[in-house]
């Protein structure tokens, strides 16, 4: 059975460059994929890594943009559509 998609996908602002991400634990997940892209443009998301945890900090980011987070559960069923949030990197 797929995993249930993640929901209530928080950012927080940490140091320089840094972003903390925190998520609700999805059901039947084994571990979630987090991603970044910039909030304008058309690239490719840059994978940060699979985590088992739901939080994990993004950090090098660009300060001063605008980024997208995504989260998506993962088990070997497959792969859930990511839960996305915006923030500005500090």
């Amino acid at each position: 059975h797929m995993p249930s998609p993640v929901t209530e996908l928080v950012l927080t602002a940490g140091g320089p460059g840094t972003v903390l991400a925190a998520w609700s634990p999805s059901s039947l997940a084994e571990n979630y994929r987090v991603t970044w892209q910039h909030a304008e443009g058309t690239a490719e998301p840059t994978e940060v890594g699979l985590f088992t945890e739901p939080q994990t900090a993004l950090s090098l980011l660009p300060s001063g943009t605008s980024i997208i987070v995504g989260v998506s559960a993962r088990n070997d069923s497959g792969e859930t559509e990511p839960a996305e949030g915006t923030i500005v990197v500090p």
